[in-house]
């Protein structure tokens, strides 16, 4: 069984109205529906945090790689 911990948020009444009218679309209604949502939506957003931040460090190991400074060539070099 898993540890649990209660958290308190305060969110607008429209995304409120809204999150669980959608859980109960999906989801339907009973105990625990509310908290399987709210745990998949952390779990999504962790994820796109993580994902967010190897992208951006993929992004800059590419810059750093295709900076190479000036490059030059000899002729005999560029055709065998």
């Amino acid at each position: 069984m898993y540890n649990m911990t209660t958290i308190t948020i305060n969110v607008d009444t429209e995304t409120d109205h809204q999150f669980r009218e959608t859980v109960k679309e999906t989801l339907g209604e009973g105990k625990g529906k509310l908290g399987h949502a709210v745990k998949e939506a952390f779990e999504l957003w962790i994820k796109r945090q993580h994902e967010r931040a190897m992208r951006e460090e993929h992004i800059a190991l590419m810059k750093k790689s295709f900076d190479m400074g000036p490059v030059t060539f000899k002729r005999d070099e560029l055709y065998d």
